[in-house]
C-alpha cells in the first residue's frame, strides 16, 4: 500500500518538474493498477472503500485546500489596500491635528483661453501645511507667484509683490474637490484619502516599469471614481505603508472645455456680476482654474520645517 502511495507521489512530483505528458498517463496508469492489486489481493468485502476511491477522495480534498489557500493568499493583497489607504488616512488627520509640518511640491496642467485658441498651462509651486493651517503658493513659467493661505490670523491671498488681500475661507480655493461636510479637500490630505475611501474603488496598481528612486518601497494603489462627487475621475496614490504618509499623489480628470472668454461690458454699462476681485484671481497668470485642471500631481519633500511667520499674513 505504501509503495502505490509513493508512486502516486512520485507521479505528481515528476509532473511539477516537467514531465510529458503520455509519461505522465503512464505513470498514473501503473500507479492505480498496483492499487487494484493490493484491494484484490487483500479481497476488499463488499461495500467497503478501495485504495482507488479513498486516494481519489483524498486528491478532490488536496486540490480543494490548494484552491482555497490560494483564495486567502490572494485576498489579503486585495484587502491591503484598503488597510493602507485607511493607516494613510488615520496618520494623515492624525499629523493634522498635532500640528505637523508638510511640505508638497505642487504641478497643476489645465487649458485655459487665450486669443489664439486654447492653451495648456502649467503653474508649479510649494503647498505647506502645518496643522490647519495651509499656504498654497504657484507661479507659472511667464507669471509672478500668487499665494493663497489659511493661517490661524485668518486666510489672505498676495499676487507677486502686490497688496495682501483678506479673504473669505471658502474663497481660497476652487470647488474642484468637496469632502462629506461640503469643505475643499484640497486643504487637507487626510479629506482627500476619506473621500477616495468613502466615493472610489481602490485597488493595488500593477506597475509594469521599475519607480524612480523617491517611490521605491511605496505602495501605488490606484482609485477610479465610484460616486457622484466632486473629484477628479482617477487617483494614483505612492504610499509609504510603514508610516502611513503620502509621498506622492496624481490626480486626474477628464478633458474639459476651455475657460469661457469672459464677456466685456459695454462703455457706460455697470460690470457683470462676475467682474470681482475674485473673478480676476481666477484670470491671473498664476492662479489656479475656477474648472477643474487636467491634473494635479502632488510630491512630498522631506524632511520640512516652516518659519513661526510662514503662513501668517504679511504686515
Amino acid at each position: 500500500m505504501n509503495d502505490s502511495r509513493d508512486r502516486v507521489m512520485d507521479s505528481l512530483l515528476t509532473q511539477h518538474l516537467g514531465e510529458t505528458p503520455a509519461s505522465m498517463e503512464s505513470r498514473y496508469a501503473r500507479a492505480f493498477a498496483g492499487l487494484d492489486a493490493l484491494d484484490a489481493a487483500a479481497a476488499v468485502p463488499a461495500g467497503r472503500t478501495s485504495s482507488r476511491t479513498r486516494l481519489r477522495r483524498f486528491a478532490q480534498a488536496a486540490l480543494i485546500a490548494l484552491f482555497l489557500g490560494l483564495s486567502l493568499l490572494l485576498l489579503p493583497f486585495r484587502t491591503n489596500a484598503s488597510t493602507v489607504l485607511s493607516h494613510a488616512a488615520s496618520s494623515e488627520s492624525r499629523s493634522w491635528r498635532d500640528g505637523g509640518e508638510r511640505r508638497y511640491e505642487v504641478e497643476v496642467r489645465f487649458m485655459r483661453f487665450t486669443p489664439a485658441g486654447e492653451k495648456e498651462v502649467t503653474l508649479r509651486g510649494n503647498w505647506d501645511l502645518r496643522g490647519p493651517e495651509c499656504r498654497l503658493e504657484l507661479a507659472s513659467d511667464q507669471g509672478p507667484s500668487l499665494i493663497r493661505a489659511d493661517s490661524s490670523d485668518g486666510a489672505w491671498g498676495q499676487r507677486g509683490k502686490g497688496p495682501v488681500r483678506t479673504l473669505e475661507t471658502r474663497e481660497l480655493w476652487p470647488h474642484w474637490i468637496e469632502d462629506r461636510n461640503g469643505y475643499i479637500a484640497f486643504e487637507r490630505m487626510d479629506e482627500l484619502l476619506h473621500l477616495v475611501q468613502r466615493a472610489y474603488d481602490v485597488a493595488p496598481a500593477q506597475d509594469s516599469e521599475e519607480p524612480p528612486a523617491a517611490l521605491r518601497g511605496t505602495t501605488h494603489l490606484v482609485a477610479s471614481r465610484r460616486d457622484a462627487v466632486a473629484g477628479p475621475d482617477a487617483i494614483d496614490l505612492w504610499i509609504d505603508a510603514a508610516r502611513g504618509v503620502v509621498i506622492e499623489a496624481q490626480l486626474n480628470w477628464a478633458k474639459r472645455p476651455a475657460e469661457a472668454k469672459p464677456a466685456r461690458p459695454l462703455r457706460g454699462q455697470p460690470p457683470p456680476p462676475d467682474a470681482s476681485p475674485e473673478a480676476e484671481y481666477r484670470m491671473a497668470p498664476g492662479a489656479l482654474p475656477a474648472q477643474p485642471p487636467l491634473e494635479l500631481r502632488l510630491r512630498r519633500v522631506e524632511p520640512i520645517s516652516f518659519p513661526d511667520d510662514h503662513f501668517r499674513r504679511p504686515r
